[in-house]
């Protein structure tokens, strides 16, 4: 067993993928028979050879996990095992056109089966002494720590432990010497405000019992002596028919004997015990104050007076704890227990034990402070591992899913190898499949979720998920009262948007303050522009909203004493103001005062800046890494930076760099930007492009804009035609040629920019008048009445500044502050304000596309493409560069090691008749007309829609809108007391739900059943795309096996025909679906002319090679 198990899951492209997705269970069940007769026979044959391998043996057996691991990733060594057998060989690999393919789906479906190899344990740490060791084995008198279910940790260690444990001990009570706290519970104890609640229930479960329910204690004015007590005390009596004789109770006052000793308290520290009081003696005063300490006589869990055994804890009364409670089961005995570490160190260490817990504590709590007693003794070790996880794979897969047809696939290999609830028929499943498909993607996660079963799962505390369990936030009473959630999204990726629409969600649930905080007057001005200004084109909500027919008002509010409980009240305060007002009362101010009793949101913005005191450093302290765990069960969005470039929601980004001095760059990106402009207007869009000029000193940024404004009065068309001559940059070459061809002549070009770039379109965000003065106009820079063009800052617009038009930055200064080649902080900042910029400017060109996402990444001479560019002008530095594009990298904002690949037709093929004169059909996208809608879509008729009412009701019947199922859940025997207004209730929410389904389900367009031509040789050519090595797959196993394919079958086809053409389509065109008009592109077009003498036929074929788990869908 190696130190580290590793535990990755994601598969190396270390050989080509095997050719087979999916094995049939006849298929498995063959291979089964192939490889031997018996199940002993199969597992010893394919064990003998697996265990050759050192590598996938720990603690004596062969770990399943491992094996699948290697699998996987093609493990060289691993495959090279399994060829060394001519049976394995013949089981697990097959040749395709001569290569040979290992189908790592089959070998792992075999590995994985029920009956092949134990569930075993992983993540193995060992410490000695308190240190982390190397671990190479475990030893059988090693003691164990394990996170898992305990149930299935006893399961995987009875073989290993059989006859060599003496207790199990499940559950163990904190008090064992309390007769309220043994291990079989005969009593209950609950509220007093649901005491009527239990008496029906135990009436249920105690069929022909007399239930009693007898106050014990009443005082309805408390006690009169100033020790704890209840007010009213009640037991209930359970007695079976016939034996009623109660003898009388104790005296609370007079036969509790030896109750209390006092704690000694000192500046909140327990410091000392007073003297244990006589039997017959109570206490005269609950708190006695004496010198500065307090004696405090404490109460158990069940808020009953009661003496500590504090001073009896010794290892006699461990010893008798043990005896008392040692339990056989079948002929072996097992001990796994709590931490008796005193016992075990009375015991010379030779006591050994085995801890189970699920909990997430075990690792966090429980193993450090079994570690800190090693370390403290010096001397002691243990083992600390998790169970394997199995099933909690699958739910991993479905959770991170991105579409149907994942979560269809995963089901696929859910059939094989997962373990299914014993409820579940898979053929069901199967049969069920377009039902599947009409479900919302949420409710196909849950529903496959359902379907495993969760007694084969590991499931720690922090990975109960509602959906798991089929809670929801009504009914799942032990929620936290203050839920922290965390959302880690990118810049532009809709942080604010997401915080409008939480707002919403939350007033629905009864919330009607919220504190919005962040560390910048600039952002706070910002998001009052976007929540409060329905006049701003940046308003994130409707101008009207209402809530159950109720007009709702956003309005800002001083603090939370008599806010209006019908509408949305907002406060916004910075962290230092926040911080100022709780500490510094006034009138009309933020107290601690006004969370008391309040059910109040508090939205951080920014978040990271409260945790400012962790930005020093270049590695986490201790106690960084403390507070980093404490985010993460938070954490239910994330989305960084990468991901969000990746999936063309970003600019892409460009580094220019010159020798010029400032003013020369200066102008170069202001004829870029007015390029840019033309570009735009060009294609029917208004977009504004503007230029980011950064310095490195407010005076040094002042002294720019006045050098700025003053050239581009004087400027000249000579010196324009010396840049042009001068220029090296692809992207200023084509905008000279763009403003010649389009006999725009520099003279005019000048004047144009002389008026664009005039000194009222500049911009200054640099002091603090200014930049509250400028702020609502830098906010708004996209706004057709905002002509500002030039923005000049140093710092102010590093965060918080939302801005889509931004195409240029150019920097002013050239300075560096890394250190061993590691980007600095001026570095970070400028990658971090790129980041800002890097906003994408939505536009479209025709109806189809998205006007969020880059639609040109693979048609880069595609003149648009210079609109979803962001070019940051930089000083000719290499040093700097590279440390720039280093943090560039690191934030995500541009990929690793990206290349410009071109992409050429065969010249054989250019030069054919068919290529020249050729045609190409293709359809169109089109409106839908109301006219030829005649039903609701299937996706709202199927949908749930869910009402909640006080009242639980059941009833199954069509309300309303013919096909449209309402299912009420609930008693059946309460249907009676349903109310006309609750039935109203009902309807008008569905409908409301309905109605907001419509809107977002209604497809807009539809896709043509007629295919118009054109002309092939316009459609598909030569081609430059940037492409990124460790982020883009250029062609799936699956299309590089079809193109084998119709190279084998090539002979055959000209049999039927004399012209063959296989084309790629890398994005020269799209086909539109006829139900919704959503775009597709086929990974191919094939061409073929029958021969026929008289009359020639061609036949056009898109082909999309797919998988097999989709054959029965296409069916």
């Amino acid at each position: 067993m190696k130190t580290k198990i590793n535990n990755d899951k994601s598969p190396k492209n270390e050989m080509p993928s095997s050719i087979v997705e999916t094995v049939s269970q006849e298929e498995l069940n063959e291979a089964l028979k192939v490889l031997l007769n018996t199940p002993y026979q199969k597992r010893k044959k394919l064990t003998q050879l697996l265990k050759k391998d050192e590598r996938l043996i720990i603690d004596g057996n062969l770990a399943k996990n491992k094996i699948i691991e290697l699998a996987l990733k093609f493990d060289k060594e691993l495959l090279k095992l399994l060829l060394s057998s001519p049976e394995i060989k013949k089981i697990f690999f097959q040749e395709v056109d001569d290569i040979l393919v290992f189908d790592k789906i089959k070998f792992q479906s075999f590995v994985s089966n029920k009956q092949f190899l134990p569930d075993i344990l992983t993540n193995f740490q060992k410490y000695e002494a308190g240190k982390e060791v190397p671990i190479n084995d475990i030893l059988p008198n090693d003691n164990l720590i394990i996170k898992g279910n305990n149930l299935l940790s006893l399961y995987s260690l009875k073989e290993k432990y059989q006859s060599k444990i003496k207790l199990i001990y499940i559950d163990p009570p904190y008090n064992p010497d309390s007769k309220s706290n043994t291990f079989v519970y005969n009593n209950v104890a609950i509220d007093e405000k649901e005491l009527a609640k239990l008496k029906i229930l135990l009436e249920e479960i105690f069929r022909g019992y007399e239930i009693h329910c007898i106050t014990i204690v009443h005082m309805p004015q408390g006690t009169q002596s100033v020790n704890f007590a209840y007010i009213h005390e009640y037991a209930i009596f359970v007695i079976p028919e016939g034996k009623k004789n109660l003898r009388r109770g104790d005296n609370l006052r007079s036969d509790a004997k030896n109750c209390f000793y006092p704690i000694i308290v000192e500046n909140d520290k327990v410091i000392g015990f007073g003297e244990v009081l006589s039997d017959d003696e109570h206490p005269k005063g609950s708190v006695v104050e004496k010198d500065g300490k307090f004696w405090i006589y404490p109460i158990d869990s069940n808020n009953i007076e009661r003496k500590w055994n504090y001073a009896r804890q010794n290892v006699e009364e461990v010893k008798k704890f043990l005896r008392a409670r040692k339990t056989r089961n079948g002929c072996y005995e097992i001990e796994i227990g709590k931490d008796f570490e005193t016992y075990r160190t009375q015991d010379g260490g030779n006591r050994k034990f085995i801890i189970c817990e699920q909990m997430d504590y075990i690792e966090t709590v429980t193993k450090e402070r079994i570690r800190k007693v090693c370390e403290i003794d010096n001397k002691g070790s243990f083992v600390y591992c998790e169970l394997a996880e199995f099933n909690q794979g699958f739910i991993n897969q479905i959770q991170e899913a991105k579409n149907t047809v994942e979560l269809w696939k995963i089901w696929e290999q859910m059939k094989k190898i997962a373990f299914l609830s014993y409820k579940i028929e898979p053929k069901d499943i199967d049969n069920t499949k377009k039902e599947f498909e009409e479900l919302s993607f949420e409710e196909q996660q849950k529903f496959l979720i359902s379907l495993l079963d969760k007694n084969l799962l590991y499931v720690p505390y922090c990975d109960i998920e509602d959906e798991s369990y089929e809670m929801s936030e009504e009914n799942f009473e032990g929620k936290s009262n203050q839920p922290q959630l965390l959302f880690l999204m990118a810049t532009g990726s809709g942080k604010t948007l997401m915080m409008a629409g939480l707002i919403l969600y939350l007033y629905q649930q009864g919330y009607r303050n919220f504190l919005f905080f962040v560390n910048s007057t600039n952002i706070i001005d910002k998001t009052r522009d976007n929540f409060l200004n329905d006049t701003s084109i940046k308003y994130l909500f409707n101008k009207s909203i209402s809530f159950e027919d109720k007009k709702i008002i956003l309005q800002e509010v001083d603090n939370f004493q008599t806010t209006d409980n019908d509408n949305i009240n907002i406060c916004f305060e910075t962290i230092q103001g926040l911080h100022s007002r709780l500490n510094t009362p006034r009138e009309n101010n933020l107290t601690y005062e006004d969370f008391q009793d309040q059910k109040i949101v508090l939205i951080s913005d920014e978040a990271h800046h409260i945790n400012v005191e962790t930005k020093s450093g270049s590695k986490p302290s201790k106690e960084e890494k403390e507070e980093i765990k404490k985010y993460a069960p938070r954490l239910i969005f994330d989305y960084p930076l990468k991901e969000f470039r990746r999936d063309g929601y970003s600019k892409d980004v460009r580094v220019l760099q010159t020798d010029a001095e400032p003013f020369e760059r200066a102008l170069q990106a202001v004829l870029l930007s007015q390029y840019r402009r033309k570009i735009f207007e060009k294609n029917g869009k208004i977009i504004k492009p503007v230029i980011l000029f950064k310095s490195k000193t407010i005076k040094e940024s002042e002294e720019f804009q006045e050098r700025f404004v003053r050239g581009i009065a004087a400027l000249t068309s000579d010196k324009l035609k010396e840049i042009e001559i001068n220029s090296k940059d692809e992207s200023l070459t084509k905008a000279f040629k763009y403003f010649a061809t389009n006999k725009i002549s520099l003279d005019n070009l000048v004047a144009e920019l002389q008026e664009d770039f005039s000194a009222e379109k500049t911009l200054s965000i640099n002091s603090q008048n200014e930049s509250e003065k400028n702020q609502l106009a830098v906010n708004t820079l996209e706004a057709p009445n905002n002509e500002y063009r030039a923005i000049f800052a140093v710092d102010k617009l590093n965060e918080g500044w939302d801005v889509l038009n931004l195409f240029d930055i150019v920097r002013l200064y050239d300075t560096r502050d890394a250190k061993n080649n590691i980007p600095g902080p001026t570095t970070i900042k400028e990658a971090q304000l790129i980041g800002r910029g890097a906003r994408y400017c939505p536009f479209k060109i025709n109806e189809t596309h998205d006007p969020s996402q880059r639609k040109f990444d693979r048609d880069l001479q595609n003149e648009m493409r210079i609109c979803e560019e962001l070019y940051y002008h930089s000083n000719y530095n290499p040093r700097y560069i590279q440390e720039l594009t280093s943090a560039l990298i690191k934030t995500g904002i541009i990929p690793d090691n990206t290349i410009k690949i071109k992409l050429a037709i065969k010249k054989e093929f250019k030069n054919t008749e068919f290529y020249q004169s050729g045609l190409l059909f293709l359809n169109q996208p089109e409106k839908y007309s109301r006219n030829d809608v005649w039903e609701l879509p299937s996706a709202i008729l199927n949908f749930p829609y869910q009402v909640s009412l006080r009242t639980n009701i059941s009833l199954s019947r069509d309300l309303f809108f013919e096909r449209v199922k309402i299912t009420v859940s609930g008693l059946k025997s309460q249907l009676q007391e349903l109310k006309p207004e609750d039935e109203i209730k009902i309807l008008t929410k569905t409908i409301g739900q309905i109605t907001s389904s419509l809107a977002s389900n209604s497809p807009v367009f539809r896709g043509s059943k007629e295919f118009k031509h054109i002309l092939l040789k316009e459609k598909i050519d030569d081609k430059e795309l940037n492409f990124a090595p460790n982020e883009n797959c250029f062609g799936t196993s699956e299309e590089k096996y079809f193109v084998k394919y119709i190279d084998r079958i090539y002979d055959k086809l000209q049999e039927k025909y004399d012209q063959i053409y296989l084309v790629r389509n890398e994005r020269f065109f799209k086909l539109y679906n006829f139900e919704d008009g959503k775009p597709f592109e086929p990974d191919y077009v094939l061409f073929l002319r029958q021969k026929k003498p008289s009359k020639k036929l061609y036949y056009q074929v898109f082909i999309e090679p797919k998988g097999t788990y989709l054959k029965e869908k296409d069916i």
